[in-house]
């Protein structure tokens, strides 16, 4: 998942409610009543975790950061969940277009 705001406060101020609806929607398919605390979100979008949410800045540092742990070639991000809006999907797009796949494969073939 990746989804970019100014920065990691605000991204996930504005992230948290459609990531929220996503698993309030899956979890009552499943017959669960669960639903995702903010600090349980806090936590999923830290530095060291797998949600990647924040300013494009802070999305390569993740990225590099887990290349360092896990070598990885590729990376996946999901950016259509919970009912993003479209424009908000396409600004996320373009960012991990221009901004941040860029400095990554500058970063990774610089050895």
């Amino acid at each position: 998942m990746a989804s970019f705001f100014c920065g990691i406060k605000k991204a996930r101020e504005e992230f948290y409610p459609y990531y929220t609806n996503y698993w309030s929607y899956v979890n009552k398919q499943r017959g669960m009543g669960f639903r995702l605390t903010k600090q349980g979100f806090e936590g999923m979008t830290g530095e060291r975790s797998a949600l990647f949410v924040g300013s494009p800045d802070q999305i390569v540092e993740k990225i590099l950061y887990q290349h360092e742990l896990f070598g990885h070639e590729r990376f996946l991000a999901q950016v259509d969940i919970g009912g993003i809006p479209f424009k908000q999907i396409a600004k996320t797009i373009e960012l991990l277009a221009t901004k941040v796949v860029p400095i990554v494969n500058r970063e990774l073939n610089k050895s």
